[in-house]
């Protein structure tokens, strides 16, 4: 078995060249808008900026005993007879909001708020990376990783980020700050709490404790799931409405959309 330590991993992951597989239609989705020419171009000016100057880091903590105030969490941990924990932090780094802020000063919100929608994106797909790594280690280990939860998510108060981020930071110093309101500076950061399991049948057999079901990353080898995503809306719903309420007709500047309510 390697015996290579789950804080080892971070080793690996820093650097502009953790989101060279960011997909761009994670990027389209954020900006609220179709995979225009327009939008297109907004993506790809915010990547090459952040090829360019984005410093993003993940940072991972495994924990024996679960200090966690969420019922939601424990009850899923229970479920899953899980016996520790792994923390994560990951970052887009203070780079590309110092940046969208001084584009917004320059009377440039386009590029602003492409910029500011293309760091929201990093962070997500930073924290897939780290799910990735982690199912990496985990599997040649018989260890099941459970889906990623955070304070501020239902059932577990924000408040609880100051555990996450003093377990966080007894690795040693970390480019992250927590304020006193419980929100993480550089603005586009996330703590996370990914529970470890060696009934990887419970995890594989449930679709709220497998986490391949929420993860979105595209050619996973350990997929164990098809992805499915969460709707505001039950999917029924959304499906008749797109059927009968939705129109989108091509014109020679893009894409028009209609919703008749």
């Amino acid at each position: 078995m390697p015996s290579r330590t789950i804080e080892a991993l971070e080793a690996d992951l820093a650097g502009a060249a953790l989101v060279e597989n960011l997909p761009d239609a994670e990027v389209f989705r954020l900006l609220g808008s179709p995979a225009t020419e327009t939008a297109a171009a907004m993506a790809a000016r915010a990547r090459a900026w952040y090829a360019q100057n984005g410093r993003p880091w993940i940072r991972f903590r495994e924990v024996s005993e679960a200090p966690y105030t969420s019922p939601l969490l424990a009850d899923r941990f229970r479920r899953a007879e899980a016996h520790a924990s792994v923390v994560v932090a990951a970052s887009a780094g203070p780079e590309i909001a110092a940046e969208s802020a001084e584009l917004w000063t320059k009377d440039r919100p386009d590029e602003a708020y492409a910029l500011d929608m293309f760091g929201a994106a990093v962070t997500e797909h930073l924290m897939r990376v780290a799910s990735l790594k982690l199912c990496a280690w985990a599997d040649p280990r018989s260890i099941g990783v459970l889906p990623r939860y955070s304070p501020g998510y239902e059932g577990w108060e924000l408040s609880d980020q100051s555990v996450l981020y003093r377990l966080l930071s007894e690795g040693g110093p970390m480019a992250l700050e927590l304020l006193s309101s419980s929100m993480l500076a550089p603005k586009h950061s996330q703590l996370a709490v990914f529970g470890l399991t060696r009934r990887k049948d419970l995890v594989e057999g449930s679709d709220q404790l497998c986490p391949c079901v929420t993860c979105a990353l595209p050619a996973c080898s350990y997929r164990r799931k098809p992805f499915k995503p969460v709707y505001g809306f039950p999917e029924k719903a959304l499906t008749r409405w797109r059927d009968q309420l939705l129109k989108i007709a091509a014109m020679e500047s893009g894409w028009l959309a209609q919703f008749r309510y």
